[in-house]
């Protein structure tokens, strides 16, 4: 092939697998120039549906030899790809005469959980209100996402928060065992005893915001197993931290003993209006649950499902469907948030 012997070729060396909220790390030095030419020029580029503030981006730049793909968590973590799906990656090149790659070199890396619960809430963002660039020498430009802004954030404008703030919780049933709250409270040794929110009203405590036995942003690695390194304790791998989402939790081993609970509360609306929120859940690596909530408004609590350790190493999925309730807490009140109850 004369053409293959007169233009570069491009060629993308990584992992193709790559469990959820990892650093992937894409190399395109092995691409190569014919004699007497040099490759000088690399352009990467994400295929697919991925796209919005919330896209991966690369990293330092999508220009340079060796990147990194995923999003930039900043002072709250390491650039990771996060949602759960295939990445398709294409990598242009060019020789020092100009001559561009007749091919791009195409690599794919799909994300996948490895753990025996994993938990992933995205939701819809806000469609009315346009995207800027919030800094740096492009500040004010309209943007779709951050390689419109040379690397600065891109995100909403006009209003308080870049997008909705949602949370992930999943809890522990024993959670349910709290004494429900009453007012005014109900004493225990002369101070007032630890209570769980009744929401829906069944005179059970809910199992949200549990401080032990709840897992969500504001306690994010609890230790259910009391035993150091205990596989049975979930970890809350993603916090949304911008609006943008997503946000996951992962248990590595289930405790056959125990039931967990899904939910997703809406902590903030920002302004922005109802949203919807989607859940999946894997067990052992196999999707069994992929639903999408109603409108929630700012407070609303949504019930997502609830999971029996006991059936077995895989699990089982059972109700409630579509139950919202009120999310606005004492919890939330303390910590200055809008659904102080």
């Amino acid at each position: 092939d004369t053409t293959a012997k007169t233009t570069p070729t491009a060629i993308v060396s990584g992992p193709n697998q790559a469990a959820p909220a990892t650093t992937v790390a894409l190399s395109g030095t092995l691409s190569f120039a014919p004699a007497g030419t040099t490759i000088v020029k690399w352009q990467w580029k994400l295929l697919g549906p991925w796209s919005g503030p919330n896209a991966p981006q690369f990293y330092p730049n999508d220009a340079a030899p060796d990147v990194l793909i995923g999003r930039d968590h900043g002072m709250l973590g390491d650039i990771t790809l996060d949602t759960v799906g295939v990445y398709a990656i294409e990598l242009r090149v060019w020789d020092d005469q100009g001559v561009e790659s007749v091919m791009p070199g195409v690599h794919t890396v799909t994300v996948h959980p490895t753990t025996a619960l994993y938990v992933e809430l995205t939701w819809d963002l806000p469609p009315v209100t346009k995207l800027l660039c919030k800094s740096g020498s492009n500040a004010g430009l309209q943007c779709v996402n951050a390689s419109d802004c040379g690397g600065e954030a891109c995100g909403y404008d006009g209003l308080l928060k870049d997008g909705p703030d949602l949370d992930l919780h999943v809890a522990h049933a024993a959670a349910l065992l709290s004494k429900v709250c009453t007012e005014p409270p109900e004493l225990c040794a002369g101070k007032p005893c630890k209570c769980g929110v009744d929401s829906d009203g069944d005179k059970i405590a809910d199992p949200w915001f549990h401080t032990f036995f709840d897992c969500f942003w504001y306690n994010p690695n609890p230790g259910w197993v009391a035993k150091v390194g205990a596989k049975q304790n979930p970890t809350q791998l993603l916090d949304d931290a911008d609006g943008l989402g997503p946000e996951s939790i992962a248990i590595a081993e289930l405790d056959k003993g125990a039931e967990y609970w899904v939910g997703v509360h809406v902590w903030d609306g920002a302004q922005f209006g109802p949203t919807t929120a989607t859940v999946k859940i894997w067990l052992q690596g196999k999707l069994v649950v992929d639903v999408t909530s109603k409108p929630l408004q700012s407070c609303d609590m949504w019930w997502v499902k609830r999971i029996a350790g006991s059936a077995g190493p895989g699990g089982a999925v059972s109700g409630p469907a579509d139950k919202v309730t009120s999310g606005k807490t004492k919890f939330a009140a303390a910590l200055g948030g809008v659904c102080g109850g």
